[in-house]
């Protein structure tokens, strides 16, 4: 990864903890305060990725750190659902953070790396054309959208179609787009605007249909519609290793890494 600087590491904890606030914010009784070092975007919600908390500061001493790590482990059990809390690497330099984490009682879970298209739309490249892309725009896509998710993530379908289908957001705020291959649903991709900039999520493409350049034909659609009706110029997501190659092929550029954690079950 090309080094950052400073102004780009904090762009990219910044445009996470928009995304998962927006995200958090369809869900009516979400917490998207700060308070504590700790910038929370939190739904307590079935759909437990809309749960999570993370370290909006720099943390140079493990003094510092603990402190943090009491509130949120605090909050974090007084919740229904369960959640992660997010820190940026790059900003917990100087100390043990990882034995501290484990101490705590805190286990690595999503490691993300952040990346940024600084100019869209996409440049052009040859990809399939045998997928149809749509819009969800209606019920049957919503429904499609919602059922390659449940599938991808291996979460109940009843769930997904609470967040996707009955959540106006996904139909009339967020780009959202199902890719389909002779009508059947195998690719999805997200695009919302976050502040002056596209946010890319809920990116996966079904385990049978991997390895074809769906993925990418898929996000390379939604980023260019995104961008024609939106004129925002760059874009942002958080990746995971599977996904970087994809991301790195449409011209995202490695900025920072996040990893989200759970609390342990003792």
């Amino acid at each position: 990864m090309a080094t950052a600087n400073t102004d780009q590491i904090r762009d990219g904890m910044s445009q996470w903890a928009s995304a998962m606030s927006i995200y958090a914010s369809t869900s009516a009784n979400a917490d998207t305060t700060r308070d504590n070092g700790l910038a929370k975007f939190w739904a307590d919600s079935r759909f437990t990725l809309w749960n999570g908390l993370m370290l909006d500061e720099p943390v140079g001493d493990n003094e510092k750190l603990l402190s943090h790590l009491e509130h949120a482990r605090s909050y974090m059990r007084g919740k229904i659902h369960t959640g992660l809390l997010y820190v940026c690497l790059e900003e917990t330099t100087g100390f043990d953070f990882e034995t501290t984490m484990v101490q705590r009682g805190f286990v690595r879970r999503l490691p993300l790396v952040g990346m940024e298209l600084s100019e869209l739309p996409p440049a052009p490249s040859a990809c399939t054309t045998e997928l149809d892309v749509v819009r969800v725009l209606d019920s049957k896509v919503a429904h499609d959208f919602a059922s390659v998710i449940a599938e991808v993530f291996r979460t109940d379908i009843s769930i997904c179609r609470a967040e996707f289908v009955d959540k106006p957001f996904w139909r009339q705020d967020a780009f959202a787009y199902v890719a389909y291959l002779d009508r059947e649903p195998v690719s999805v991709s997200t695009v919302i605007q976050n502040g002056d900039a596209l946010y890319v999520g809920l990116v996966c493409t079904r385990e049978q249909f991997r390895g074809r350049g769906y993925s990418y034909a898929t996000n390379r659609f939604a980023l260019a519609d995104a961008h024609a009706n939106s004129a925002l110029e760059r874009a942002f997501l958080h990746a995971s290793q599977l996904g970087i190659p994809v991301y790195e092929k449409l011209g995202f550029q490695s900025r920072m890494h996040v990893v989200g954690y759970a609390l342990s079950a003792s």
